[in-house]
């Protein structure tokens, strides 16, 4: 009986990791990848206004504000919401505006939970259109950014909601290739979700919608009991209510970099600030993870208990799966440290989704 468990197990573990690969493949052979079928930036282009929500930022928002001055693309706005920091994140960005007349800047004296959330809302509320971007003060969009988030909506038009990605700069240390490897599997993730139509992942460091969807289906509605979650659950509550396409911004263009976090437990926390979010996944999104989870457990099973060649298989279809990838979003250093880190991935699928799956979360910053 616990052969056929193992077995079933393991081959679940290689229906999932094929079905990822097809799904990441689909999802960059959308048009917009396809220089024929692409319209391009129209000749006057739908003005788009970011929206970043910060708090205690001070050391992370001038570096932004640099990146949004190289931004080829125009007109655009900056709206900047602070959620009552007690650092000097207010001045500076009050510096940047007088001499940037893109710039706004809004406080919010007095937040409640899901702070983060609602500071998003009064910035969503506030701007001046209704094109929308977002994305985070430690975050460094490249000078197409905003041209490549344009050129999508063009292409797909105007029910979409457009999911791009982050990627972290590499330093030397485990915890940076860790951090690497779980953000970029991450997104593989979400990319190939989204390339087989069941999207249930985005990135507020990298994400786009009109105004008028977000209103269409209620803001965040049953999100915001979550602290996470402006952007998976609003995207799960998108594709829920078919209010507009999701598609996946995969170009070099429009990624945008961003650093790791420097210590293990504030990378702890932050993932398990993340995860905290899959309380209020649809269901069936949890059975989906559930059997994913249980799976990858029997994996780890059969490879502790039999043998170690389920686990050196495990590996190489997994390099196989995501090599591709992982070239394409810059972390092919990565595939020849696969032996270290992917224990360190079992050990932490089970830590992360567990704890904050049950383990509520009240703090932002």
């Amino acid at each position: 009986m616990s052969q056929w468990i193992l077995i079933a197990g393991c081959g679940m573990q290689l229906f999932f990791w094929i079905a990822f690969a097809f799904g990441f493949r689909r999802a960059h052979r959308t048009p917009e990848r396809d220089t024929k079928n692409h319209t391009g930036i129209p000749a006057t282009p739908e003005p788009i206004s970011i929206i970043i929500a910060v708090r205690n930022e001070a050391e992370n928002l001038p570096g932004l504000i640099r990146a949004l001055d190289q931004q080829s693309f125009s007109p655009f706005e900056v709206i900047i919401v602070d959620d009552d920091s007690e650092d000097d994140t207010v001045e500076l960005a009050e510096n940047d505006a007088e001499s940037r007349p893109w710039l706004r800047l809004i406080q919010q004296k007095s937040p409640e939970f899901p702070r983060k959330k609602r500071a998003l809302m009064v910035g969503i509320e506030a701007a001046h259109h209704d094109l929308l971007a977002f994305t985070d003060a430690d975050c460094r969009p490249g000078p197409e950014w905003l041209s490549e988030i344009s050129r999508v909506h063009a292409d797909r038009g105007p029910n979409t909601v457009v999911v791009g990605h982050a990627v972290f700069s590499r330093t030397p240390g485990l915890l940076n290739a860790l951090a690497r490897y779980v953000s970029l599997l991450t997104t593989f993730q979400a990319a190939a979700t989204i390339g087989l139509g069941m999207p249930f992942m985005a990135f507020g460091t990298n994400l786009s919608y009109r105004r008028q969807t977000f209103r269409e289906v209620g803001g965040y509605g049953d999100g915001m009991a979550s602290l996470s979650g402006d952007d998976d659950l609003f995207v799960q509550r998108v594709a829920g209510k078919r209010a507009a396409t999701i598609v996946w911004m995969g170009t070099e263009e429009s990624i945008v970099m961003t650093t790791a976090q420097k210590s293990w437990g504030t990378w702890f926390r932050q993932k398990m600030r993340h995860h905290s979010a899959g309380r209020f996944f649809a269901p069936r999104i949890k059975i989906a993870g559930l059997l994913y989870w249980v799976s990858m457990a029997v994996v780890a099973a059969a490879t502790m208990l039999y043998s170690w060649i389920a686990g050196v298989a495990w590996i190489l279809v997994h390099a196989l799966c995501i090599g591709n990838a992982f070239c394409l979003l810059r972390a092919k250093d990565l595939i020849l440290r696969l032996p270290i880190l992917v224990p360190l991935y079992f050990a932490i699928q089970v830590l992360f989704p567990v704890a904050g799956f049950f383990k509520s979360q009240k703090t932002w910053k």
